[in-house]
């Protein structure tokens, strides 16, 4: 089986508490940590990732925007967005622009490697605090 090419978007102290949570995690291959200021062609081009994780350290409309081109660049590419607080207009935005994973931040590290399968495999996967936001 392929490992879930995996790569994460945002601060490098996260990346380290990633990595150790998914360690033992043989069909996830976290590539690495890259800023947001990284060429988004080379992601493609030199990752190749299945998944990405994002960071949302950004505005909604910039990180729609990054992930459209994102998505044009390497099309069957998924995407997680961890979040620190629940907006459920920013939410709404980047769920229609192809996020398929809206996580609270600080309880990604637990289950993230679930959520990485449920994500790659073209399901869903949301905090129940998003989902209560979103249908409340």
């Amino acid at each position: 089986m392929t490992p879930i090419r995996t790569l994460y978007i945002g601060e490098r102290h996260f990346f380290q508490a990633m990595s150790q949570a998914l360690q033992a995690s043989e069909d996830i291959a976290l590539l690495g940590c890259v800023s947001y200021q990284h060429d988004l062609a080379q992601i493609c081009d030199e990752y190749k990732p299945h998944l990405i994780v994002l960071e949302a350290s950004r505005q909604a409309q910039s990180l729609a925007l990054l992930i459209r081109e994102l998505h044009r660049l390497c099309p069957p590419m998924k995407f997680i967005l961890l979040v620190d607080s629940i907006d459920v207009d920013h939410a709404r935005l980047l769920l229609q622009t192809g996020v398929t994973g809206y996580i609270l931040k600080q309880s990604a590290l637990e289950g993230l490697a679930s959520t990485i399968r449920l994500v790659n495999a073209g399901n869903f996967a949301l905090s129940p605090e998003v989902t209560h936001a979103l249908f409340a």
